[in-house]
């Protein structure tokens, strides 16, 4: 999990520099060629998450801030961390052991005792930082000021179900390589691995509940590709 904190986390300062999240991910996997496919999706999935409720995240961790960070490094590595606690299902305990141990491996030894606090802080006064955050916007809705404000000045009575829509999880459909297999076959390996799909389109499968990169079967081996469903 430090690995793939530190590097979601390296993702996340660059996107919030102005590079492109799909520049900053494919640096990272040329930085790091030695990551199998499931650590890059572990990278991925978090950089992703982060990404996607930045808003809420940030309006958390500047509540729990006595004093601005000046190190981008670590306030994205603390935004990883807190989207972990908030959002995932991981233990709390060893999000927040590791991601104090990578502030080591990103030779922010002296940030050890701030990253400690700040998401143990998290933990103990979630309900009260909930209440905190409310009336912000971009915390709520996890989207741009100017956005939401050009979202609520067109569609004033549905811009709040806009926003939501937004954040949830988008459909995941696979393209059957029909080289290397079919698509029954294929149905036969997701039951395999406790996973449901139906079928879309001569090639494609819509997976019944999204699932990492890593746990996608044949993904790896070439049998299917992630694809838009439109494509």
């Amino acid at each position: 999990m430090i690995e793939a904190q530190r590097l979601a986390a390296a993702v996340v300062t660059g996107v919030c520099s102005g590079r492109s999240l799909d520049a900053e991910l494919g640096a990272a996997w040329h930085r790091h060629g030695e990551l199998d496919a499931r650590a890059r999706g572990a990278v991925q999935d978090l950089a992703y998450g982060t990404l996607r409720f930045l808003g809420r995240l940030e309006a958390l961790l500047d509540a729990l801030l006595k004093k601005p960070l000046e190190d981008a490094r670590l306030r994205a590595l603390l935004l990883v961390a807190l989207y972990q606690l908030d959002r995932t299902r991981a233990a709390p305990h060893a999000i927040v052991d590791h991601a104090v141990r990578a502030c080591g491996t990103l030779g922010l030894t002296s940030a050890k005792g701030l990253a400690n606090a700040v998401l143990r802080g998290f933990l103990r006064r979630r309900t009260e930082l909930e209440a905190r955050i409310g009336h912000i916007a971009t915390a709520r809705y996890s989207h741009p000021q100017w956005w939401i404000e050009r979202l609520r000045a067109q569609y004033p009575g549905h811009y709040a179900r806009v926003l939501e829509a937004g954040n949830s999880k988008p459909p995941l459909t696979l393209r059957v390589n029909r080289r290397r297999a079919d698509v029954a076959g294929y149905f036969e390996l997701l039951a395999r691995h406790g996973l449901e799909g139906g079928r879309c389109g001569e090639a494609g499968v819509l997976l019944s509940k999204p699932v990492p990169a890593a746990r996608i079967p044949g993904l790896a081996e070439g049998l299917v590709s992630v694809q838009d469903a439109a494509s």
